[in-house]
């Protein structure tokens, strides 16, 4: 481990000098000497954790934070969409070189949980949409890859980790709405807030579907659009002229609220259920006038 991070240490120095040294001509070997010396980083605190056993949970996580921290530092001396890309895909993929562990229980969760904390906020720094998307992907396709292997007393954690995954992206959009005032980029970021909570829809099914508690699934989906609700509002408080920009949250809290119905009711009640619905969109589509809506 020790070795490891002296090899990474020079990797990162040997980046340093050809960023600094080669002017301009030896950037892309700077940038890739950069990003492979911060992974390394990653791999060898994991390992010492995964692997050696020598590091807890807690300086483990903080390790890693550290790494991320240092990693998004120095993309952001080079200004360096490139070094924050490298060092953001060696942090996720470590967990798979070193042979996935899910069984570690809540570790691999909140790894990904801790990672995603300094790639938002750099992305929101300097406005690198490739790196928070990215990181997207990557938690959610950990999270489906967790899910798969959870075992049947975990619901409670896959829960946990599902809310906090989903109010990390949800807090991404809220805060690019708050710190933009042009609409260049927003088709994506209303595409990511929809996949966001079809993300945790499919999870809270998955979870209370395996859990053997599908008696409390149409009330969970309830609490999840009264969330989504939430956040809409949250989002025209910080920027009502935008009001296009929180349909993301929208959408995501009208399907919630049409699924709910079926999953927890029967019958006639589904159809009154849509009916009143379909009323209150109506009227909501009328006042604001957006003709996704509308249509």
């Amino acid at each position: 481990v020790v070795l490891g991070l002296v090899s990474g240490g020079i990797l990162v120095v040997l980046g340093h000098l050809c960023e600094v040294r080669g002017k301009q001509k030896l950037r892309l070997l700077a940038r890739a000497l950069t990003g492979g010396g911060a992974a390394l980083f990653y791999f060898c605190v994991f390992a010492a954790h995964g692997i050696y056993r020598l590091l807890g949970p807690l300086p483990t996580g903080a390790a890693l934070l550290v790494s991320a921290l240092a990693t998004f530092g120095l993309s952001l001396v080079y200004r360096s969409q490139a070094v924050a890309v490298i060092g953001m895909v060696g942090a996720f993929v470590t967990p798979v070189l070193i042979g996935g562990d899910f069984e570690k229980g809540a570790f691999p969760l909140a790894y990904i949980a801790v990672i995603n904390l300094p790639v938002i906020l750099l992305g929101l720094r300097r406005n690198w949409q490739l790196l928070y998307n990215l990181a997207f992907v990557f938690t959610v396709a950990y999270m489906i890859g967790w899910m798969d292997w959870m075992r049947s007393g975990d619901w409670i954690l896959a829960l946990i980790f599902a809310l906090i995954y989903f109010f990390e992206f949800a807090a991404l959009g809220l805060l690019k709405l708050r710190g933009e005032r042009r609409k260049a980029g927003r088709s994506i970021d209303l595409l990511r807030l929809a996949l966001n909570s079809l993300m945790l829809m499919g999870a809270l099914y998955w979870i209370f579907h395996d859990a053997d508690q599908e008696k409390w699934t149409g009330a969970v989906f309830l609490a999840a659009a009264l969330m989504h609700v939430g956040l809409v509002k949250v989002g025209w408080r910080w920027l009502p002229a935008y009001r296009e920009d929180t349909l993301g949250f929208l959408v995501g809290g009208l399907t919630f609220a049409s699924l709910a119905l079926p999953i927890q009711l029967d019958g006639a009640w589904v159809s009154l259920g849509w009916g009143v619905e379909g009323v209150i969109l109506c009227w909501f589509a009328l006042r604001n006038q957006s003709r996704l809506l509308l249509a």
